[in-house]
């Protein structure tokens, strides 16, 4: 047990490690190392001496207020080098190497995957660190001359190193999981943008949680120790509150990144073993789906009674507003059916990713006769992802019961009473998208699934909202189109279980979400006969072979 933790920690050594040596001896040639520095001091020097030397001329400051001032531009440069460049640096290379076959190379050296992991992930960006190292100099002159306290930036640049190896591990991740290498650096650079700015952005829904991804609000937070008064008001706060407990800023920060950091590395260890195996194993991913369930749920209960969670109250509370009392129905109806929405979108890419393939569950059951075993062990890849698929589906439905009953018991839902039986609206509309979405997907391969999401789920959700958008007489009849879509289920949800259920005027959504459930409640033994009969098929094809 020791020798192998030991092992571990000195797997961490990247300074030693010959794939870190082969790309410091590749990106530090003096010819190009030579050009990009002249170009990173020649920018960093220009801005640093505008921003530093102008405002003392134009607006009469001191030179402590001008040294200040260039703490954020100098702090923008390096996140541009190391974040971006260096995550492009990451997805590239992996890329490259994917493409020339230098990775099917490496998985045959005797180095262990960590010591591959932390080689390409130090190695890559190598240029990029020793460019930001560049950038130094004049950050410690805006330290000394700024006269900034040193407990800031070390909160600064935590967060900062967490948020650059987490960018970086992102696109290592992708150029490692995606098969087509083409495809690997656009995908890396568009999970870049959907962290960075997609979902931070989706804080005026109460989803503040997406936002810690990222390195913004510690940069908030700690400027307003060194910002005028004035503008202290406008960057952020000095806690995070998650359900009961206050947390700083920056610890939540470290541990949301450092939690996304070991999922992402553990895909790309799993990937490293065995390229076959899927991005989790079965009951990690289980527990990773939790997780995200509870930092969810932790961080939207806490805005509920303040309004940040309703978009027209957040937009009162950042102008200064005073807050209104009531919300809308439409505003009522959109917060916890969105967040259902969203638990089943989550719930759908934790499934899909670990649902096997006919090969694979063939593949499991030949090892399982190989050995002598009647059955694919619980937790194998091979094995059917129903019973795990039920886990996360609980744990879906236990944490949008638990949100919705905190939403509907705040004064902001004075006139929407929740009925006794919400929950098993709830779960219902959660359980039976997922369920049908498992069995479709394990019977028959992505293609089923995917003509279960686009043919019987997209195409009446879109042809019901062209049907209310035509003429309201339309209305009833796009209700039940709608209603027959999966992804339309949770929205319709906690509406079907609130007293009275009537919120847009419309007295039959009510109706059409009971309809429709009978309705998959039908059609799911014929679903699951085909499921069962797909296992049955398998299992007795290999008994056959394998009868002498």
């Amino acid at each position: 047990m020791l020798h192998s933790i030991l092992g571990f920690f000195s797997d961490l050594v990247f300074w030693r490690n010959p794939i870190f040596i082969r790309y410091c001896r590749a990106k530090l040639r003096p010819k190009g190392f030579l050009a990009w520095s002249f170009a990173v001091l020649l920018l960093t020097g220009f801005i640093f001496s505008m921003v530093y030397l102008l405002p003392q001329r134009e607006n009469d400051m001191t030179r402590l207020e001008a040294a200040r001032l260039t703490l954020v531009p100098l702090f923008v440069i390096q996140c541009a080098i190391l974040m971006f460049k260096g995550s492009f640096s990451v997805a590239s290379g992996v890329t490259r190497e994917g493409m020339e076959g230098v990775l099917d190379y490496q998985r045959l050296t005797p180095l262990s995957p960590v010591q591959k992991i932390v080689g390409y992930l130090f190695g890559l960006p190598v240029l990029d660190y020793c460019l930001f190292l560049l950038t130094l100099p004049f950050m410690a002159f805006t330290i000394i001359k700024g006269q900034i306290p040193l407990d800031l930036m070390v909160s600064l640049y935590s967060v900062f190193c967490t948020s650059v190896l987490l960018y970086h591990m992102t696109a290592f991740m992708a150029g490692i999981v995606v098969t087509r290498r083409f495809l690997a650096g656009f995908i890396s650079q568009a999970l870049m943008v959907v962290l960075y700015f997609v979902l931070p952005n989706m804080t005026g829904l109460g989803y503040v949680f997406f936002e810690y991804l990222t390195v913004r609000p510690v940069v908030y937070n700690e400027m307003t120790r060194v910002f005028p008064e004035d503008a202290r008001p406008l960057l952020g706060v000095d806690h995070v509150d998650f359900f009961q407990f206050d947390f700083s800023v920056v610890a939540f920060s470290l541990v949301i990144q450092s939690l996304l950091f070991f999922v992402f590395a553990v895909v790309v260890y799993r990937k490293w073993r065995q390229q076959t195996l899927h991005f989790l194993g079965k009951s990690f991913t289980v527990f990773v789906y939790a997780g995200i369930m509870i930092a969810l749920v932790g961080s939207m209960l806490p805005l509920i009674e303040n309004g940040r969670i309703f978009p027209s109250q957040a937009t009162r509370n950042y102008f200064d507003i005073d807050q209104s009392r009531y919300i809308s129905a439409e505003e009522a109806a959109l917060i916890p059916g969105l967040f259902g929405i969203l638990t089943l979108i989550l719930a759908m890419i934790m499934v899909g990713q670990m649902t096997p393939s006919r090969d694979k569950q063939m593949k499991g059951w030949r090892r399982a006769f190989k050995y002598g075993r009647k059955r694919i062990a619980f937790d194998d890849d091979a094995s059917s992802s129903l019973w795990h698929t039920l886990m996360i589906v609980i744990i879906g439905a236990i944490g949008w019961c638990v949100f919705v009953r905190f939403l509907h018991a705040s004064h902001w839902y004075e006139h929407w009473a929740l009925g006794q039986y919400y929950w098993v609206c709830v779960t219902l509309a959660l359980g039976i998208p997922l369920i049908y979405y498992q069995m479709a997907l394990e019977s028959g391969g992505w293609r089923s699934g995917f003509i279960l999401i686009m043919l019987f789920w997209a195409i009446p959700l879109f042809l019901g909202i062209v049907l209310m958008a035509i003429s309201d007489y339309w209305i009833n009849a796009a209700t039940y189109i709608i209603m027959l879509s999966g992804f339309a289920l949770p929205y319709f949800a906690v509406q079907a279980g609130i007293e009275p259920g009537v919120v847009f005027g419309n007295p039959e959504a009510k109706n059409a979400f009971f309809h429709v459930l009978i309705l998959y409640g039908a059609l799911f033994p014929i679903l699951y006969a085909k499921w069962r009969e797909h296992h049955k098929s398998i299992r007795n094809q290999l008994l056959e072979k394998n009868t002498p």
